[in-house]
């Protein structure tokens, strides 16, 4: 991981995720559960590395739009009833 991806792209929703690890963290230590610590790690790493699907962190990119030019011609043809 590099520098420039932990100080830049900080979002809201990136900072909470931040704050919910340090807060899980805390609860952790004082009521020495080590799976609240584990929790908390994810949120940590989820923060600091902005990898996550909250929000748009992690958005597929759009769609390429076909253009007028690209669609072929479609042609029909009429089939009558016997």
């Amino acid at each position: 991981m590099n520098l420039e991806r932990l100080t830049t792209g900080w979002s809201v929703v990136r900072i909470i995720r931040l704050l919910f690890a340090f807060f899980i963290g805390a609860q952790a230590i004082e009521l020495k559960e080590p799976f609240l610590g584990v929790f908390a790690a994810f949120f940590l790493y989820q923060a600091l590395a902005n990898v996550a699907c909250c929000g748009v962190a992690c958005a597929s990119p759009a769609r390429k739009l076909a253009s007028k030019h690209d669609v072929a011609e479609t042609t029909f043809e009429e089939v009558k009833k016997i």
